[in-house]
């Protein structure tokens, strides 16, 4: 089981981390039309909104790139789950209420998400301690 965790770990931290660069390449003119991909009328509006921000897909990418990069080591993944998890939750509600969005596609990043999370949540045990016996030990 855990061997197949580090397989996903290793898929979806690949994903992010090649999705961040071609974001970024993408913004930077260097990969010309990826901006004409079809996520459906309500996902691409948004997108589109974000884009208008000036800011927000950039973020997006640094997010992807970061995050990806961190998961894909053992010692760094908790900490690439805690950049990546906003971006996560906005691609699960995107995906679940906006027009023409794909439900499966969103919890399917969520559920992955929430997997690696609980194999790292020794990683947060730290966070959760209101008494600060995790950091004595």
């Amino acid at each position: 089981m855990l061997e197949a965790l580090n397989i996903l770990r290793w898929i979806f931290g690949s994903y992010y981390l090649l999705v961040g660069i071609a974001v970024a390449l993408s913004l930077l003119g260097v990969i010309p039309g990826a901006d004409r991909i079809d996520f459906g009328k309500g996902i691409n509006d948004f997108i589109a909104a974000l884009e208008r921000t000036g800011f927000a897909l950039g973020a997006l990418a640094v997010t992807y790139t970061v995050a990806g990069a961190l998961i894909l080591s053992h010692k760094t993944a908790h900490l690439g789950i805690v950049i990546l998890a906003p971006a996560v939750v906005m691609i699960f509600l995107t995906h679940l209420f906006v027009e023409e969005g794909a439900p499966v596609w969103g919890s399917l990043h969520m559920a992955i998400l929430m997997a690696l999370a609980w194999q790292y949540r020794h990683g947060y045990a730290s966070l959760f301690d209101f008494n600060g016996t995790a950091a004595m030990g």
